[in-house]
């Protein structure tokens, strides 16, 4: 008797993140600049732009060493390779799986015929789902077409601190910006996965949020 097979995990298809041109013009000009700063400082009485270069040249090299340090302790050395090498794979997904007693829900994408995540969450800790427009069409006033799918959950280790009129909970957004009919469409999506996964979100306030019920 052959064993019963695995239930298939519920999948959904997400819109590539993209920026591996960005992110390979933004690698390319920090190395550059690295390069620069640090022959700048090997170079006898600080090169040919003086002292004056050779403490800005510490001062930029300090900055880059503490961006890359903050970069490792929020998501570790792994975490930040995940992100870089996201941006290469076209076949980004959110995808569910039986975790326990419970269920694990979690975005990433395929790369090499494996699966990488940004995230994972148990499903019980998924608190809303909304879609707002960005920083660009604040500034604008206007319409920028900007708009994003965003998931809110539990923050396991809670801040003691909140700002005021802030959320104590953290968020993970859904795919890159676009027009506010193509978001709308990628919202109903993904509050019918995360549906799928047993999480109850009801309609809030208006069209564009729902929250656990």
């Amino acid at each position: 008797m052959s064993a019963a097979p695995d239930p298939p995990i519920p999948n959904l298809p997400l819109p590539p993140s993209g920026g591996c041109g960005c992110a390979a013009g933004c690698a390319t000009a920090l190395a550059g600049t690295v390069a620069l700063a640090a022959s700048n400082l090997a170079a006898p009485a600080g090169g040919r732009f003086g002292a004056c270069g050779a403490a800005a040249s510490l001062v930029w090299l300090a900055l880059v060493a503490f961006w890359l340090a903050l970069a490792v302790w929020q998501v570790g050395v792994c975490g930040s390779l995940v992100v870089v090498l996201g941006t290469l794979s076209r076949r980004q997904f959110a995808d569910s799986r039986p975790a326990g007693d419970g269920v694990v829900i979690g975005f990433g994408y395929e790369l090499l015929g494996r699966r990488f995540y940004y995230l994972r969450i148990a499903a019980e800790d998924v608190n809303s789902v909304d879609m707002s427009s960005g920083q660009a069409t604040a500034n604008a006033g206007h319409d920028m077409e900007d708009w994003s799918v965003a998931v809110w959950y539990r923050n396991p280790a809670p801040s003691r601190f909140v700002f005021p009129g802030s959320r104590d909970d953290l968020v993970y957004i859904v795919g890159p910006p676009g027009p506010r009919g193509q978001t709308a469409e990628r919202l109903a999506a993904v509050v019918a996965f995360l549906r799928a996964a047993g999480i109850d979100l009801e309609p809030g306030e208006d069209e564009t949020e729902f929250r656990r019920g």
